[in-house]
């Protein structure tokens, strides 16, 4: 008969440490599982539980502030880009330089280019400089026609001193839209008024993170604006491009039968059909390499609407002033200009351009999108 085994102290002592483990985790478990009950076996229905609910899909209500994700929430804080160096009256570009003389007592010579589209055969990525044109140093303001321009100041030696970007929606290519669209306007009259589109996007930024972060926004669009939200609203793709087609045709991109080989030209952009009813279009972006139409695709060989941006955040982002302010900001959040904030370049366009139609009652249909960020 064998005698009981009898374990050494040491190994008395593992095992006892490893049944108290065991035991704390069960607690912890336990634990869990009964502060979760309440949650768990609340019925999930009714508005206070799911804010989609359907045979084919469920999803939950969440908050946009919870503990599970408060220590994931950031405060970028405030985008500081140099001080404006030019003041820009909206609806008439106009400069004054005399201030700046006190600043820049060097300076003895202002001058601006226009920023102009090129319409070549090959990509959407050109544009061009037109011929110089002096500005008035005495002036009190020098009035502009063109719709984008450089703005160079220049020491007596010739060196450039000081350099800016500016642009307005053009009050004369807004007068050559209006006279376009005039007759078209006409026989709409015996018509319900038209509605206006305005479409702002800020891309990677979901419903709970623009409460969290664009509080005011979103406060401004629920309140003032009656603003109906989308919560059910959900991406179909993995990018930007997969999700904005079918937002815009109504067709994914295989059912639009776009292929890398070509160009957006042909396609029947929703605004294009509404211009044949006297719509004034703009398209917008503040990234030049990561827009939408253009990041690994050709984009627009001609200009997809009746005002276009791109041109002018092209000179923009190749500017000794783009370029200085990376340098200063962190990798990737390349947002300044010098005194320009790329992003509020796309929002303040959009307001002359809806500010000009308005006041001429010319319906109108807007694309502005902020994604630099993929830039």
């Amino acid at each position: 008969m064998s005698s009981p085994k009898i374990l050494a102290p040491s190994a008395r002592i593992r095992k006892l440490f490893f049944l108290l483990l065991l035991l704390v985790l069960l607690m912890v478990l336990f634990w869990n599982f009964f502060s979760l009950w309440p949650r768990m076996s609340a019925p999930l229905h009714g508005n206070q539980m799911l804010v989609v609910d359907t045979p084919m899909c469920q999803i939950p209500e969440l908050p946009a502030i919870s503990e599970s994700v408060r220590s994931m929430i950031l405060d970028p804080g405030k985008l500081e880009c140099d001080k404006k160096k030019f003041s820009l009256h909206h609806g008439s570009l106009s400069i004054k330089v005399k201030p700046l003389l006190g600043s820049y007592p060097d300076i003895t010579k202002c001058q601006y280019k226009p920023i102009q589209r090129k319409e070549i055969e090959t990509n959407d990525k050109n544009y061009r400089y037109g011929e110089v044109v002096e500005i008035q140093l005495k002036s009190q303001q020098n009035v502009l026609h063109e719709e984008f321009i450089k703005i160079e100041c220049l020491n007596k030696n010739g060196a450039v001193v000081l350099e800016d970007y500016l642009q307005q929606a053009s009050p004369a290519l807004v007068e050559n839209v209006a006279q376009e669209f005039k007759e078209i306007i006409q026989k709409q009259k015996g018509l319900k008024d038209n509605y206006n589109v305005v479409m702002i996007g800020i891309d990677s930024t979901s419903r709970l993170q623009a409460h969290r972060h664009l509080k005011k926004t979103m406060a401004y669009l629920k309140t003032e604006l009656k603003a109906f939200e989308l919560d059910g609203y959900n991406r179909v793709g993995d990018n930007t491009f997969l999700n904005i087609v079918p937002l815009l045709f109504g067709q994914t991109v295989e059912e639009l039968g776009w292929n890398s080989s070509l160009t957006f030209d042909s396609f029947l952009f929703p605004w294009k059909e509404l211009q044949k009813r006297g719509y004034a279009s703009l398209y917008s972006e503040d990234s030049t390499n990561g827009a939408i139409f253009n990041y690994a695709k050709k984009g627009f060989l001609k200009k997809p609407a009746k005002h276009y941006l791109r041109p002018y955040m092209l000179a923009l982002q190749d500017s000794k002033n783009f370029k200085e302010s990376v340098k200063k900001m962190p990798q990737g959040k390349w947002y300044c200009a010098g005194p320009r904030k790329l992003h509020e370049e796309v929002l303040d366009f959009t307001k002359q351009f809806m500010n000009a139609y308005h006041k001429l009652n010319i319906p109108f249909f807007v694309v502005g999108i902020h994604n630099l960020h993929i830039s």
